[in-house]
């Protein structure tokens, strides 16, 4: 049986290493799983500490589902488009803001540190936000295609995520028109991070 010689696409192009790519989805697996199992601890709390269900919702999906995401779906949109992993850098930046900026927030208002939540709330929305230019920025140099319908849904659902956390974040801070809407807006906060989270 003979082999094909390599064409001169292939004989100039490197292999694409997807070591890191696996790293960081294992990196950011087990953080997601420790999120879920302090979630489940925090259940057990006293309901004033955990803010009735407000710490293990917290916990669970912005930490656990959302480090999940940062971890794996830059992952996801390369492999799809046959594109050079994202800068490592870049994606380690993205899981340390959405999973440190989700323990800010979790221990800044279970603790009342509002200053700590509202940081909190800025590391995760720019994490969010780095896990976007992380999943987009290979593709304009992958083989297969790089817009199909699977990355224009992560693009949307991280925008929704993001412009969630957003809006509890102005809220922490005291910015006085989402503070004066928040009884309409807390709602809209949360649909869209369930939204984004299910997307």
């Amino acid at each position: 049986m003979s082999l094909r010689p390599p064409t001169p696409l292939q004989r100039s192009r490197p292999p694409i290493d997807r070591s890191f790519d696996r790293l960081i989805a294992l990196a950011a697996v087990a953080i997601a799983i420790s999120y879920l199992l302090a979630a489940v601890v925090d259940a057990f709390l006293p309901i004033e500490v955990r803010r009735a269900a407000w710490l293990p919702l917290h916990l669970a999906l912005a930490g656990g589902a959302t480090s999940a995401i940062a971890g794996v779906m830059p992952y996801f949109t390369s492999a799809f488009a046959a594109a050079p992993p994202a800068d490592r850098g870049l994606r380690t930046a993205a899981l340390s803001g959405v999973s440190i900026g989700a323990l800010g927030v979790a221990v800044g208002v279970a603790g009342d540190q509002t200053g700590l939540a509202v940081a909190g709330g800025l590391g995760f929305v720019g994490g969010v936000g780095l896990t976007g230019i992380a999943a987009l920025r290979p593709l304009g140099q992958g083989l297969g295609p790089s817009r199909g319908l699977v990355t224009q849904g992560y693009v949307v659902a991280l925008a929704e995520v993001g412009l969630g956390a957003s809006i509890a974040t102005l809220y922490l801070a005291g910015w006085g028109p989402v503070v004066g809407l928040w009884a309409q807006l807390k709602p809209a906060h949360a649909r869209l991070n369930l939204v984004g989270f299910v997307s």
